[in-house]
């Protein structure tokens, strides 16, 4: 084959040209270290450096996170500490107080100290980080929709409680409430303090329950005991037969009754007695507020209807009932004693809670993506943290009832040492939610510990699949370079070479 200059300069520059992309590509990863300088030059290197790439950018979103969680629950805890601390000296005060070697001038010095605490702990309930509230559930910012103010979560606000007999009956415990309903009745049927009501609603008379008595029964209590109508007033005693019995009226035979007979003849009276105001009886002579069944209401539901009482149904009720100003806590404008939002025609928290809406009162919190599949509560419910028990007492007017009965001087060593089961229930559950926050903390430290050994693992995936040997690539490099060198040379005297070297 005839082999001309024309060809041998082609393949020269072809060949040239071939070596200076190879020293072009080598100089190209040299500069950027990388294995590749095009997708092309090696797609399963591409694939995986591309996906330690990713799952290193999501390490940086989960840590910036951590970092979140971190500085949220540290805020949190703070607060829980405060809470747990006010508690914890109110716990020690009334163990203090609790003796009779503690005078009532002792008690109220040292209330005094603990209504300073109330605003302590009404700021620690309503603990910031920045701007934003850490209680606040999911409004931690404490924008209201009806106004542009900044609002805490906590608030308090007062109310009216309807007393009787000077007892609070929205905060009356549950023998307090009984006893209440048993002395109403009693007293509205003009009775005797020997007189009272039982488990069962029955009538008794030191003790003896006359409503299931016979008129057997009833005769032989009056011959045993000696009875006269001084002692059974506003009974009489008149003797029916061979029998003595118990009237009303003079001419009302009450013991000649039947059991259904004497509840209903009983309850008339009550009623009339009654007439007038919102209360009354059933049948079963339980008492009934504006329709309610008070025997068998819950705690939450007499401070909803013993709270924010309407004067009229107060002064209709009669002179031993009056009302007391007490403060509420409030918690995103709901109020936690009684469980009910504002109402605006009424101007009172009167309208309350569906259970559902209470449960989601309960459930809002901050949540964190702490990695793949793991979200946590980087904050605490308010509403979690003020009620401390099932019965849906909160730690601020708990710690407001204690005060009041520090400085009521008629309140003996067993009054305040009442107060002490209380406060040790409310200290206890601050701290457990202490102990769950830190539990919290200690899960961040170690997701924080993992996910450092996750970066490194990804960094080392990332430089295997993309970074050169630059050892190796330097050597590639310069062997590259020669023979591109070479080729220059070779190609000089080829090209010198014409026909003029020929004709000489």
């Amino acid at each position: 084959m005839r082999v001309t200059s024309s060809m041998l300069v082609n393949n020269f520059m072809h060949n040239l040209g071939t070596n200076l992309q190879k020293v072009d590509k080598l100089q190209t990863q040299l500069a950027n270290n990388s294995k590749f300088a095009h997708i092309s030059d090696d797609p399963i290197s591409v694939i995986y450096g591309r996906n330690a790439r990713y799952n290193l950018h999501l390490l940086e979103h989960y840590n910036s996170n951590l970092d979140t969680g971190t500085t949220w629950l540290t805020k949190a805890e703070d607060g829980l500490m405060s809470l747990s601390g006010t508690l914890g000296d109110a716990y020690t005060e009334c163990i203090d107080s609790a003796t009779d070697s503690k005078t009532a001038e002792d008690r109220q010095a040292t209330a005094e100290l603990r209504g300073q605490l109330k605003e302590h702990m009404l700021d620690a309930l309503n603990s910031a980080l920045g701007d934003r509230f850490v209680f606040g559930a999911y409004n931690t910012t404490g924008l209201s929709t009806s106004s542009e103010d900044v609002i805490p979560p906590f608030t308090v606000g007062q109310a009216e409680h309807l007393t009787y007999k000077g007892v609070d009956l929205a905060s009356a415990d549950a023998d307090d409430r009984t006893q209440f309903m048993r002395d109403l009745l009693r007293d509205n049927l003009g009775m005797t303090e020997d007189f009272s009501f039982n488990d069962d609603w029955h009538l008794t008379f030191k003790g003896t329950d006359i409503i299931s008595a016979s008129d057997a029964d009833i005769d032989q209590l009056i011959t045993d005991n000696g009875w006269t109508d001084s002692d059974v007033a506003p009974f009489t005693i008149a003797t029916v037969g061979t029998q003595q019995h118990l009237m009303l009226n003079g001419t009302d035979d009450f013991s000649a009754m039947t059991d259904v007979q004497k509840m209903a003849y009983l309850g008339t009276k009550i009623n009339a007695s009654l007439a007038g105001t919102p209360l009354s009886v059933d049948p079963d002579l339980h008492l009934q507020f504006t329709g309610t069944d008070m025997t068998a209401a819950s705690e939450q539901d007499w401070k909803q209807i013993m709270s924010n009482t309407d004067p009229a149904y107060v002064a209709a009720l009669g002179a031993d009932f009056g009302t007391v100003a007490r403060e509420h806590l409030k918690f995103n404008d709901i109020d936690l004693v009684t469980f009910s939002r504002y109402n605006p025609l009424t101007a009172k928290y009167d309208v309350p809670l569906s259970q559902a809406e209470k449960d989601a009162l309960a459930s809002g919190v901050l949540t964190l993506e702490m990695g793949p599949g793991i979200y946590m509560d980087v904050t605490l419910n308010g509403v979690e943290i003020a009620l401390f028990d099932k019965d849906g007492n909160n730690i601020y007017n708990l710690l407001d009832d204690f005060y009041n009965a520090m400085m009521d001087d008629t309140n003996t060593a067993e009054d305040i040492a009442e107060f002490v089961k209380p406060l040790q229930d409310a200290r206890d559950h601050i701290l457990a939610l202490t102990a769950r926050t830190g539990g919290r903390a200690n899960r961040i430290e170690m997701l924080v510990s993992r996910y450092e050994q996750d970066y490194l693992n990804y960094t080392q995936m990332k430089s295997d699949a993309e970074d050169a040997d630059e050892a190796e690539l330097i050597m590639m490099y310069e062997m590259a370079r020669m023979v591109y060198e070479a080729s220059l040379k070779t190609g000089a005297s080829i090209m010198q070479m014409s026909l003029l070297d020929f004709l000489s």
